[in-house]
C-alpha cells in the first residue's frame, strides 16, 4: 500500500507541474498575436518580414514542448 501510495503521489506531483508548466506556456500566445497584429501595422515592411517568421516558429515551438509534456504526464 505504502508503494502505492507513494507512486500516486508522484505521479500526481508530476502532472501538476506539467499542467503548470503547459498553462504557462499557452498564457504567452495571446502575446504573440498581438505582436504579430502590430507588425502587420507597421510601415517598415522588410523588419515586418522578419519578425513575423519568428512568431509562428515560438508558437510552433511552445505547441510542441506542450505535447511533450502532454505525453510525459
Amino acid at each position: 500500500m505504502w508503494q502505492i501510495s507513494d507512486e500516486s503521489t508522484s505521479a500526481f506531483t508530476k502532472a501538476n507541474n506539467n499542467m503548470s508548466r503547459i498553462q504557462l506556456k499557452v498564457e504567452q500566445v495571446p502575446g504573440y498575436v498581438e505582436d504579430c497584429m502590430e507588425y502587420l501595422k507597421s510601415e517598415h515592411k522588410e523588419g515586418i518580414k522578419k519578425l513575423l517568421h519568428r512568431r509562428p516558429d515560438r508558437t510552433k515551438e511552445m505547441a510542441d514542448d506542450v505535447a511533450t509534456l502532454k505525453r510525459s504526464m
